[in-house]
C-alpha cells in the first residue's frame, strides 16, 4: 500500500509513505529495472534532495480500536515516529512534550484527509491515551532502522547488482 502527502507547511515537499509486506518484498522492489529507471531519473531530474527511513510499524490504532493499553513494555521503545490520520476539518489537539511535530500534509488521492507526522523519543500509556482524546481517527507507531538521504547515504542499504 501506498499513501502519497503534499505538504501543508513546506511548498513542493511531497511524502510517499509505503508499506511492504516483508524486507523480501522491499528488496524486490528495489531490483526492479522499471523502479530502478524512475529512481534513476528522479535523482538527475526531479528531486532536489530526499530522505528515507525504513522500519517496521510496530502498532496501529483506530477510533473504533479502544485498547488504551500499549502491546510491549514502554521502555523498550526508543526513536520512534508516530503518525495520525484524520479528516482535515477536524482540529487535532496533541499538545505534549514528549513529542516533535515534523510535519502536516494533505492527501493527494483523499482530499478530506490529512497526516500528522511527530518524532517520538519514547512511548508511553499516556501518550497513546492522548491519542484517543486528539480527534485523530488512526495513529501508526513506526521504529525506524535506516534513516539516509541523497547526500548521507551512511543508513542506506548496499549496492543491488
Amino acid at each position: 500500500m501506498e499513501t502519497r502527502e503534499q505538504s501543508i507547511d513546506v511548498p513542493y515537499l511531497i511524502l510517499s509513505h509505503q508499506y511492504w509486506a516483508s524486507e523480501a518484498a522491499l528488496v524486490a522492489w528495489r531490483r526492479n529495472q522499471e523502479h530502478r529507471y524512475s529512481q534513476t531519473q528522479g535523482i538527475k531530474e526531479i528531486f532536489v534532495n530526499y530522505r528515507i527511513r525504513v522500519g517496521p510499524r510496530i502498532c496501529s490504532w483506530s477510533v473504533e480500536d479502544h485498547s488504551e493499553k500499549l502491546p510491549w513494555d514502554q521502555n523498550s521503545i526508543q526513536k520512534c515516529i508516530l503518525t495520525l490520520r484524520k479528516s482535515r476539518d477536524i482540529a487535532v489537539d496533541f499538545d505534549d512534550a514528549s513529542v516533535n511535530l515534523t510535519g502536516r500534509y494533505a492527501s493527494l488521492t483523499s482530499k478530506e484527509q490529512e497526516l500528522i507526522t511527530f518524532a517520538c523519543d519514547s512511548f508511553t500509556d499516556a501518550l497513546l491515551s492522548k491519542f484517543f482524546q486528539s480527534g485523530a481517527e488512526r495513529a501508526d507507531l513506526f521504529l525506524p532502522n535506516r534513516d539516509y538521504g541523497l547526500f548521507d547515504r551512511s543508513g542506506a542499504p548496499l549496492a543491488i547488482s
